[in-house]
């Protein structure tokens, strides 16, 4: 439901889920977040008592208003010279939906084998979070949730590469790289890219 392409296109955002479960410890609430539209992104498992993100997941000059008119600090330098996760997808989500009947199927059954594996995970992830507050270690817990979430997060990047580095090249094979017709690069009221549509040229 999540990943409908009906639902899920480039207005919609991220991606979030909730797993509500009575875990005991608020530290392992979960959420299921995926870095931009669900469609063609994975979704990464990040618990509550996480310290930090990777900063490929975090705030960049992209999509955050005003700061294109502005100069970057030094401060922000480290942090926006990395990759940003919501571009790599949106990028993947931008060749998949151009031809979604050809590239679709390939995406959600690559997403889908990639989060079973982290939901096939978490049983381990609570238990051993779990062993390590009992053992008074709480430092170390969290400092686990943290490392296991930016692994995750890691691996989604490695596998949105993939994914995108292939269907780029036959995008280009296949069909060409579509130039646009019109001057308006974006607007609200223009038709939006979405996974649901029909494929360019179909009846």
């Amino acid at each position: 439901a999540v990943r409908d392409r009906r639902i899920s296109k480039d207005t919609t955002g991220y991606g979030q889920v909730a797993q509500l479960r009575a875990r005991g410890r608020p530290e392992l609430n979960l959420l299921w977040v995926a870095p931009t539209g669900s469609v063609t992104a994975p979704f990464i498992p990040y618990r509550i008592g996480v310290q930090s993100i990777a900063p490929q997941f975090g705030k960049h000059r992209y999509l955050t208003k005003g700061e294109a008119s502005a100069f970057l600090t030094r401060d922000w330098q480290i942090q926006e010279a990395t990759e940003f996760a919501g571009r790599l997808f949106k990028r993947l989500m931008y060749f998949t939906c151009d031809h979604p009947a050809k590239f679709l199927p390939e995406v959600n059954e690559s997403l889908t084998a990639f989060e079973n594996r982290l939901i096939a995970e978490q049983d381990m992830v609570v238990a051993t979070t779990d062993a390590l507050f009992a053992a008074g270690k709480r430092d170390q817990a969290l400092d686990y949730l943290t490392g296991y979430s930016q692994q995750a997060g890691e691996d989604a990047l490695a596998l949105g590469h993939a994914l995108l580095a292939s269907i780029e090249a036959r995008t280009e094979l296949l069909y060409g790289l579509r130039r646009p017709e019109g001057a308006t690069m974006s607007g609200m009221d223009t038709p939006r890219v979405s996974c649901d549509e029909r494929e360019p040229g179909s009846p």
